[in-house]
């Protein structure tokens, strides 16, 4: 893991920055199959509600840099990204408690 790490740190900046981005966009369209997959199947819910709440977070994380660009710049950038970090952390522990409904 060190080795990975050093060799990381040896190439430019903007090849860094390219990995990095690269990695994130990789992450984030994995998790999509997987968020459509739990809420369609393992929570039961209607194709439309899940596709509503994947387009409301798809919204929220890709489409929104103004509002939090401007709450940044008012309340500056560390507790923003702190309560974002929590925010997900949040929203992603009640995806794991989140159990099916049972209709009787």
């Amino acid at each position: 893991m060190k080795q990975i790490l050093t060799r990381f740190r040896s190439f430019d900046h903007p090849v860094r920055l390219l990995l990095n981005q690269f990695t994130i966009n990789a992450g984030f369209y994995m998790l999509m199959p997987y968020l459509a997959a739990r809420l369609s199947g393992d929570l039961e819910l209607a194709d439309w509600t899940a596709g509503l709440i994947l387009g409301v977070r798809n919204f929220s994380q890709q489409g929104m840099f103004l509002i939090g660009g401007t709450l940044a710049d008012r309340f500056g950038y560390k507790p923003l990204i702190v309560a974002g970090c929590a925010l997900r952390t949040g929203g992603f522990a009640l995806l794991g408690l989140a159990t099916p409904s049972r209709h009787c």
